[in-house]
């Protein structure tokens, strides 16, 4: 405690809360019992059990205990889209209701075949009934819970492009930019109250030009990788231990710091391999009974949740002190207070990591309680103290492999940008025609076409196609959401020219993806 007055450093610690818009009914079945099986369509239950609930409850045990954290996260629209659909909220209470069965009959066969597992089976359990207890909590709209701590102070939220869309690929075309951008600040304000302050880049995925579009919709900040800042036109003066200007507005960059990427994200060096930490990989069943044990084994002994929790308190206590370390060394180095960056996908705490949410729990404790050294600060928050700050130009970056966009451009996914230009060029054409009518029905039609097409930029079709998973469905998403668009854009053009159009078949289409009701198909006529 005390630690703002004594504090050497700051500390952002910046969560990536991201899926795809995918709103499909899992099939059950009648036959025996229900097991998950990993499809595209489970993602999203998956995600609410294993990262998203577990953040929560790390969240509501601080505040009960008095301890005071600052974390910074995105959530992208896609993701608060689909945790305010009423048809998934009642699809994860079923998805809730199918793990929690699982999990009984798993305990008696467990207790009959490996009793020495039967602590893991149980633990499980555990965890299923708490998720549905927390869910319901908060009205099955997790997205309330996340707007209660960011409205107390605990979080301090940013946006992410629409539908994720890989930006630096759309360059030539503005209204594409500005669609993503737009929509994702409206939904935000529509489910947070307030306008976003930040934004994530999809894949940390910049090129310069793409500062003047957030200047547009007044977003004062975004993450990148490490490179992006110490690789700009001059030399970073703090190198990645304070923001950077992109030059010539008041955009800031905030690159993230590689040694606590090294320590998280690491296979060979991260804390998630710890021997004690739950089995990623190796199931016993339908569900983790292994800890990791040796990670050049296939010999695996039962998960021990009590070695586990300790070990999560004491990687904590490594990563805090090795902030601490950091600070100590370079705090003579600078003018202002040294920064440390901190950027993960939010998913590898709890699904990935299964300890993680645990940790961050020990992390947040250590902070408040055992130094006061290192300072948790948002990035707002770091501006308002820190308002000058040097200007530099950098250069075209992602996180992707070796810094570039190749996992998104070249080969097996390639082919995919033709298809979107292509539609792209064609609502902006059919945007401009309409000009600034205000007939409903083709407000409904123009809309909806500019859902389609948002939804066919998401750069997670490249990226998992490129990874070769899923590929057939990828591609399925793919080219259902670019034939809705051509069906939307043939009635458009209809409908213009006084022609009766199929209103049953555009009701079907708007069911299919009720996504973005703030969505203003205006925004496709600017270039």
């Amino acid at each position: 405690m005390g630690t703002a007055e004594h504090s050497i450093g700051y500390l952002i610690l910046h969560l990536h809360a991201h899926l795809p818009y995918l709103r499909r009914r899992i099939v059950y079945g009648t036959a025996g019992i229900w097991q998950p099986l990993g499809f595209p369509e489970e993602w999203f239950h998956e995600a609410l059990v294993d990262t998203y609930i577990p953040l929560i409850k790390v969240f509501e045990d601080l505040v009960n205990e008095g301890v005071d954290f600052k974390l910074s996260l995105d959530i992208s629209p896609t993701l608060t889209n689909m945790m305010r659909c009423p048809l998934l909220q009642e699809e994860f209470l079923k998805y809730l209701e199918g793990l929690t069965n699982l999990a009984r009959a798993e305990i008696e066969r467990v207790r009959r075949e490996a009793p020495a597992f039967e602590t893991a089976a149980w633990m499980h359990l555990k965890r299923f009934e708490e998720s549905r207890e927390i869910f319901l909590r908060y009205d099955k709209d997790l997205t309330k819970a996340f707007k209660h701590f960011q409205d107390i102070g605990k979080l301090e939220i940013s946006t992410c492009a629409a539908t994720h869309g890989f930006l630096p690929f759309y360059t030539r075309y503005p209204e594409a930019i500005r669609a993503q951008i737009e929509t994702a600040v409206r939904d935000y304000e529509a489910v947070f109250g307030r306008k976003p302050l930040g934004i994530w880049l999809p894949e940390c995925a910049y090129v310069p030009g793409l500062e003047k579009y957030l200047e547009e919709y007044d977003l004062h900040y975004f993450f990148s990788e490490t490179h992006t800042v110490l690789n700009g036109d001059s030399p970073s003066e703090f190198g990645i231990h304070a923001p950077v200007f992109v030059r010539g507005s008041r955009v800031a960059v905030f690159g993230r710091d590689p040694e606590t990427g090294k320590q998280v994200w690491s296979a060979d060096e991260g804390y998630p391999g710890d021997p004690d930490y739950l089995d990623f990989h190796i199931k016993g069943g339908p569900f983790r009974y292994c800890r990791i044990t040796n990670r050049y084994s296939l010999q695996k002994e039962p998960y021990n949740p009590d070695w586990a929790r300790e070990k999560a308190a004491r990687h904590a206590q490594h990563f805090m002190e090795g902030r601490n370390f950091r600070f100590e060394y370079i705090r003579g180095w600078f003018w202002k207070k040294p920064l440390s960056v901190a950027t993960y996908d939010a998913e590898l705490f709890g699904h990935h990591w299964f300890e993680g949410p645990l940790f961050l729990y020990f992390l947040f404790k250590k902070l408040y309680y055992d130094q006061n050294q290192t300072e948790l600060i948002t990035p707002a928050d770091y501006l308002h103290r820190y308002p000058t700050n040097q200007e530099i130009l950098p250069p075209p970056s992602s996180w992707g492999d070796k810094g570039t966009f190749d996992k998104w451009m070249y080969g097996s996914v390639s082919w995919m940008y033709r298809h979107v230009h292509e539609a792209i060029e064609a609502l902006n054409e059919l945007a401009k025609r309409a000009g600034t009518s205000n007939d409903d029905k083709l407000s409904r039609i123009l809309a909806q076409a500019g859902r389609e097409v948002l939804w066919a930029m998401n750069s997670d079709l490249a990226f998992v196609i490129s990874n070769g998973h899923f590929v057939d469905k990828m591609k399925e998403f793919f080219f259902g959401a670019l034939e809705r668009f051509w069906i939307l854009y043939d009635m458009a053009e209809k409908y213009l020219a006084g022609k009766t159009i199929n209103e049953r078949l555009l009701r079907e289409i708007t069911l299919t993806r009720p996504i973005f009701p703030e969505h203003s198909w205006e925004v496709w006529q600017k270039n």
